[in-house]
């Protein structure tokens, strides 16, 4: 507690030293208020970018999906067999990267 009674974060050190001959105790005290502040202001940073993460990974699967459907889609209608070919060499292309953007087993790790 400082001397205008606010409570804050401390850090201790204590240390054994002789005085005299005598062992005492030597004691520090280190306001670390500062550091716990910047601590969680990092914290909530980490979780808005974290956030943000989430966020662009979900657009980027749904982009992928709406490319594959696309290119299906055509597929479906197209008649002539080399470009049905060649559809299904874009949709065999895009398959990689609709994998590489699944979460793996741990939800805050994503594969790559």
């Amino acid at each position: 507690m400082r001397k205008d009674n606010t409570v804050f974060d401390a850090e201790f050190n204590v240390s054994t030293v002789k005085v005299n001959g005598k062992p005492s105790e030597l004691v520090f005290i280190r306001d670390i208020s500062e550091r716990k502040a910047i601590e969680n202001e990092l914290r909530a940073a980490s979780k808005r970018n974290e956030v943000l993460l989430r966020e662009v990974h979900h657009r980027v699967k749904n982009n992928l999906q709406v490319l594959s459907s696309l290119v299906n889609l055509q597929m479906r209608h197209t008649k002539d067999e080399v470009s049905k070919a060649e559809l299904g060499t874009s949709e065999a292309a895009l398959c990689p990267y609709r994998l590489c953007t699944r979460p793996s087993t741990s939800p805050r790790t994503w594969t790559t």
